[in-house]
């Protein structure tokens, strides 16, 4: 069985020649240097990240995590917690506004059911443990062993996904009060 520690030792190292490469080419754009700031940071730091040989024509995909928050009953959303399913059929139609985005880009969505207060959407992968997490003003949101297992579980279905030929990945959110467990 696959455990953190075997992903996290799974994780290569940045290559630092490309990143150096990286660096040179931003240098030499004609903009005041540092003007992107932050960007420049952290194309730096995509530039080092190996399994990426050309940058033309990637296949690219947003992962939304989808759940629900013990923590709306404390009255902290105004929206209902079932837009949350409803929300998370809306990406699986892309009629959702990240959808919209991310067509501009090439980019595909993928919503993945990991704890809608609902029963399981037909056509959504599924990896809920249950039908939302705990009140975290009353208590853990869920157990160590459950959150190793959804992180353990997320690992898998990115590796799922670069065999699938996808090869840059972007991460989501979808939950009715998802803002204080965030905040949190």
């Amino acid at each position: 069985m696959t455990t953190l520690e075997d992903l996290i030792r799974a994780i290569p190292p940045l290559d630092h020649t490309a990143m150096q490469m990286a660096e040179q080419h931003i240098g030499g754009l004609a903009k005041p240097p540092r003007s992107l700031g932050r960007l420049e940071d952290l194309a730096i730091l995509l530039a080092g990240m190996p399994g990426i040989d050309k940058l033309d024509d990637l296949p690219k995909e947003i992962i939304v995590m989808c759940a629900d928050h013990g923590v709306f009953e404390e009255g902290v959303a105004v929206t209902p917690q079932n837009v949350t399913a409803i929300q998370a059929r809306n990406i699986q139609k892309q009629l959702t506004g990240v959808c919209a985005v991310a067509r501009s880009s090439g980019t595909s969505v993928l919503p993945v059911d990991i704890g809608i207060d609902c029963e399981p959407i037909d056509g959504m992968i599924n990896l809920k443990l249950a039908r939302g997490c705990g009140n975290i003003a009353k208590g853990p949101a869920m157990s160590y062993q459950d959150a190793e297992h959804l992180l353990i579980a997320s690992a898998e279905l990115v590796r799922t996904r670069v065999a699938a030929g996808i090869r840059v990945i972007g991460t989501g959110e979808l939950g009715i009060a998802n803002t204080t467990p965030a905040s949190a």
